[in-house]
């Protein structure tokens, strides 16, 4: 598990937050997530490099709930903890926003970047 931790090297996609006249409509954070990482394994499949490809996830798929006694943390928790403090992952987060020209954008506050059309 430690040796996992500090050889990560993945893009993981976290759910993304959604207003609720989104998720309203079915477009929650987690549903664009998952299409979001469907279109980047797509691209990954269709790109010829010959460097290493990095692993593609979504936070939500490995979510292992067994729980080592007496100390209140999941396996599956102290992994992710481990991953952060030593891992090389690329966090893809943000807002999901509806600009005024139609569409969907993803606003990236951690990345101080510019809202993204999708």
């Amino acid at each position: 598990m430690i040796r996992d931790a500090v050889t990560s090297r993945r893009v993981v996609i976290e759910p993304f937050d959604a207003p609720p006249a989104l998720a309203a409509r079915g477009l929650t954070g987690k549903v664009v997530a998952s299409g979001v990482l469907d279109q980047l394994s797509r691209l990954q499949d269709a790109t010829r490099s010959s460097s290493a490809a990095r692993g593609l996830s979504g936070a939500w798929t490995r979510d292992i709930k067994l729980e080592v006694p007496e100390t209140g943390v999941s396996i599956g928790e102290f992994s992710r903890l481990l991953k952060e403090r030593f891992g090389h992952d690329v966090h893809i987060d943000g807002n999901l926003v509806e600009p005024p020209t139609g569409g969907l954008a993803l606003d990236g506050p951690r990345q101080r970047r510019a809202a993204k059309n999708l």
